[in-house]
Protein backbone atom coordinates (compact mmCIF):
# COMPACT_ATOMS: atom_id res chain seq x y z
CA UNK A 1 0.00 0.00 0.00
CA UNK A 2 1.05 3.29 -0.92
CA UNK A 3 0.01 6.72 0.23
CA UNK A 4 -1.32 9.37 -2.12
CA UNK A 5 1.22 12.66 -0.99
CA UNK A 6 -2.03 15.27 -2.75
CA UNK A 7 -5.24 14.72 -4.78
CA UNK A 8 -3.87 12.59 -7.48
CA UNK A 9 -5.88 12.44 -10.96
CA UNK A 10 -5.21 10.02 -14.25
CA UNK A 11 -5.20 11.71 -17.85
CA UNK A 12 -7.29 10.17 -20.55
CA UNK A 13 -4.25 8.98 -22.06
CA UNK A 14 -3.07 7.23 -18.81
CA UNK A 15 -0.67 9.43 -17.13
CA UNK A 16 -0.43 10.69 -12.99
CA UNK A 17 -1.61 14.25 -12.64
CA UNK A 18 -1.68 17.13 -10.10
CA UNK A 19 -4.83 18.48 -9.26
CA UNK A 20 -5.87 21.21 -11.37
CA UNK A 21 -4.70 19.64 -14.59
CA UNK A 22 -6.96 20.86 -17.31
CA UNK A 23 -6.20 17.03 -18.44
CA UNK A 24 -7.19 15.59 -15.77
CA UNK A 25 -10.18 13.28 -15.75
CA UNK A 26 -10.47 10.30 -13.04
CA UNK A 27 -9.94 10.94 -9.75
CA UNK A 28 -7.34 8.39 -8.63
CA UNK A 29 -6.83 9.39 -4.57
CA UNK A 30 -7.54 11.75 -2.58
CA UNK A 31 -4.60 13.77 -0.05
CA UNK A 32 -3.72 11.00 2.67
CA UNK A 33 -5.34 7.98 1.56
CA UNK A 34 -3.76 4.40 0.89
CA UNK A 35 -3.95 2.87 -2.75
CA UNK A 36 -2.80 -0.82 -3.38
CA UNK A 37 0.10 -1.35 -5.13
CA UNK A 38 -1.42 -3.00 -7.89
CA UNK A 39 -3.63 0.14 -8.40
CA UNK A 40 -0.48 2.26 -9.25
CA UNK A 41 2.13 0.16 -10.95
CA UNK A 42 2.53 1.20 -14.30
CA UNK A 43 2.67 4.77 -14.05
CA UNK A 44 6.02 6.46 -14.49
CA UNK A 45 5.40 8.67 -12.27
CA UNK A 46 4.02 7.56 -9.62
CA UNK A 47 6.77 7.94 -6.72
CA UNK A 48 6.30 11.65 -7.46
CA UNK A 49 2.20 11.14 -5.98
CA UNK A 50 2.28 7.96 -3.87
CA UNK A 51 5.06 7.22 -0.63
CA UNK A 52 4.94 6.43 3.13
CA UNK A 53 4.04 2.77 2.07
CA UNK A 54 2.66 0.76 4.95
CA UNK A 55 3.26 -3.30 5.68
CA UNK A 56 0.91 -5.70 5.01
CA UNK A 57 -1.77 -3.50 3.88
CA UNK A 58 -2.21 -1.69 7.31
CA UNK A 59 -2.71 1.69 8.48
CA UNK A 60 -0.81 4.19 8.70
CA UNK A 61 -1.28 7.11 10.10
CA UNK A 62 -2.77 9.52 8.09
CA UNK A 63 -5.48 11.18 10.15
CA UNK A 64 -8.05 12.65 7.99
CA UNK A 65 -9.96 15.80 9.35
CA UNK A 66 -13.75 15.93 8.94
CA UNK A 67 -13.04 19.08 6.64
CA UNK A 68 -10.72 16.71 4.21
CA UNK A 69 -13.73 13.67 4.39
CA UNK A 70 -15.29 15.18 0.69
CA UNK A 71 -12.13 14.61 -0.85
CA UNK A 72 -11.86 10.92 -1.07
CA UNK A 73 -13.69 8.65 -3.27
CA UNK A 74 -16.63 6.16 -1.75
CA UNK A 75 -13.55 3.35 -1.68
CA UNK A 76 -11.52 5.70 0.35
CA UNK A 77 -14.07 6.87 2.72
CA UNK A 78 -14.94 2.94 3.47
CA UNK A 79 -11.45 2.34 4.03
CA UNK A 80 -11.49 4.98 7.07
CA UNK A 81 -14.82 3.78 8.20
CA UNK A 82 -13.05 0.25 8.48
CA UNK A 83 -10.01 1.82 10.44
CA UNK A 84 -11.84 3.72 12.68
CA UNK A 85 -14.60 1.36 13.37
CA UNK A 86 -17.37 3.52 11.88
CA UNK A 87 -20.81 1.23 10.92
CA UNK A 88 -21.79 1.85 6.97
CA UNK A 89 -24.18 -1.40 6.85
CA UNK A 90 -26.56 -0.23 3.96
CA UNK A 91 -24.91 3.41 2.79
CA UNK A 92 -24.02 3.61 -0.86
CA UNK A 93 -24.44 7.37 -0.67
CA UNK A 94 -21.00 9.39 -0.61
CA UNK A 95 -22.85 12.05 2.14
CA UNK A 96 -24.11 9.10 4.12
CA UNK A 97 -20.92 7.33 4.63
CA UNK A 98 -19.28 10.79 5.21
CA UNK A 99 -22.06 11.44 7.85
CA UNK A 100 -21.12 7.50 9.51
CA UNK A 101 -18.18 8.72 9.74
CA UNK A 102 -18.54 11.49 11.66
CA UNK A 103 -21.20 10.29 13.46
CA UNK A 104 -18.71 7.30 14.93
CA UNK A 105 -16.09 10.09 16.05
CA UNK A 106 -18.53 11.95 17.87
CA UNK A 107 -18.91 8.69 20.17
Amino acid sequence: MKIAKEKVWKTADGKLVKDGDPDASILVAAKGQEVPDKDIEGFENADEFFGGATSGGGSASTEVSNDELEEHTIEGLRDIADREGADLSGLHIKADIIKAIKKNRKK
